[in-house]
């Protein structure tokens, strides 16, 4: 799998695979079918490939961000993912270079996870941050937002955007 990544970057841009790698989230992602990237600390760029439009999954909350309709990923990558409030609100650049220093540079499809878990009670104090997996941080996130219920509220509200913006586009 090819990868994009930058030591400057906050963000890895991959080839296109399945959104079935991210296995238990699968099915509450529908129709983005396509993972082309992830944060360094775990968020997930998706891509519908039959409408070209891009989202960001956070996994702590459980929630997509439509971002719109691009011709490409290096569209969306100088659109979004470059672009300074972006940068400072969802790649959270500034921690960044002190989680470097702590846990090291990220080796390929590794993140920052925080230990323990959001959701079960971590502080985010970046002394706290490990290096994963990233397909297996998503598992085990993805576990417990399940027993949390939050997936299947996050399935109905990306199915409401999507009706939403296709109504919006039909008329």
């Amino acid at each position: 799998m090819n990868q994009t990544k930058n030591s400057d970057r906050a963000y890895t841009l991959i080839d296109p695979v399945s959104v079935a790698k991210l296995t238990v989230w699968e099915k509450y992602l529908k129709p983005y079918d396509k993972v082309v990237g992830y944060s360094n600390l775990g968020y997930i760029f998706l891509w519908n490939s039959d409408n070209n439009e891009y989202v960001v999954l956070n996994p702590f909350m459980a929630t997509t961000e439509c971002y719109g309709i691009f011709a490409s990923i290096k569209e969306f990558e100088h659109t979004v993912l470059e672009e300074t409030d972006f940068i400072v609100e969802v790649l959270q650049a500034s921690p960044h270079l002190e989680l470097i220093e702590k846990a090291g540079p990220l080796e390929n499809e590794e993140v920052y996870v925080p230990q323990p878990i959001p959701l079960i009670g971590d502080t985010k104090d970046p002394k706290t941050y490990i290096r994963a997996d990233v397909w297996m941080f998503m598992d085990v996130i993805g576990d417990v937002q399940i027993t949390d219920y939050n997936l299947e509220k996050m399935v109905s509200e990306t199915e409401e955007k999507a009706a939403k913006e296709t109504s919006i586009e039909n008329s």
